[in-house]
């Protein structure tokens, strides 16, 4: 309840005329984002002036609503997607409220920038060390694109988000990334679809204990042709239905 502006005021505060205490108590309710649009109308008062003149007059802090169920999964599911800005905005509450509930949470910010992620934030998201994901992009099979603005030495890339779905939607990328390692979020839902328990790819010591060989005949085997793999790094990926052929004619 505003008692200010049902009240008449009397007197200056801070050097505010009557008619300018008259609207900060008409928008006054404590928010972070009330008190800068303030700051813009009057740019050189401080923000404490304005926090003083509601207190003064009677007006308290509006108290944000408890965090529901749904504010916390729309928080942990789109922190990739969109900034801590937009969320609290869709949240109706401050910027600092929602950084705050998803470090109580256990989680880390996947930074964006103006709707792109960067190298870093990819590498998060899809549990995987920097340079892989430098790798993919140097390879040209993920897209990325560079800021305008140099990071360093170099400007640094920024990958879209279509470009991210369509790089888990090639088949021929399955064996770089494991679903079971992404982040937690509606992109690893998505990967989870996509994939739907297909192809399942084995490491070159998972085949050998199958077939009861050393993983470096896998290897000789592989460099040989007799068995297909994909290079992931410095190691070779299997696809489990190649594996099992292998066992079959083999072993």
């Amino acid at each position: 309840m505003r008692l200010a502006v049902t009240r008449d005021i009397k007197g200056t505060c801070f050097g505010f005329s009557q008619e300018e205490i008259k609207y900060i108590c008409s928008v006054y309710d404590g928010r972070s984002e009330t008190i800068d649009a303030l700051q813009e109308r009057w740019p050189d008062r401080p923000r404490w002036h304005f926090s003083k003149v509601g207190r003064k007059f009677g007006l308290a802090k509006t108290k944000p609503p408890r965090w529901t169920e749904q504010d916390e999964t729309f928080l942990v599911m789109k922190r990739h997607l969109l900034s801590p800005k937009e969320i609290a905005q869709k949240l109706g509450r401050s910027e600092i409220a929602v950084k705050l509930k998803l470090r109580r949470l256990g989680y880390r910010w996947i930074q964006g920038v103006n709707g792109f992620l960067t190298m870093q934030a990819v590498s998060r998201l899809f549990g995987v060390d920097g340079h892989a994901v430098a790798w993919w992009i140097d390879s040209g099979w993920l897209k990325a694109s560079r800021f305008s603005v140099s990071m360093g030495i170099h400007r640094a890339r920024k990958i879209a988000h279509d470009a991210i779905c369509a790089f888990i939607e090639d088949e021929r990328y399955w064996h770089l990334w494991e679903p079971a390692r992404m982040r937690p979020g509606s992109l690893k839902e998505y990967a989870e679809e996509v994939r739907d328990g297909r192809t399942v790819f084995l490491t070159t010591g998972e085949l050998g204990t199958l077939a009861c060989y050393g993983h470096s005949w896998i290897r000789v085997l592989i460099r040989r042709g007799v068995i297909k793999a994909r290079k992931r790094g410095a190691n070779w990926k299997i696809a489990e239905e190649e594996g099992h052929r292998f066992l079959r004619e083999y072993c």
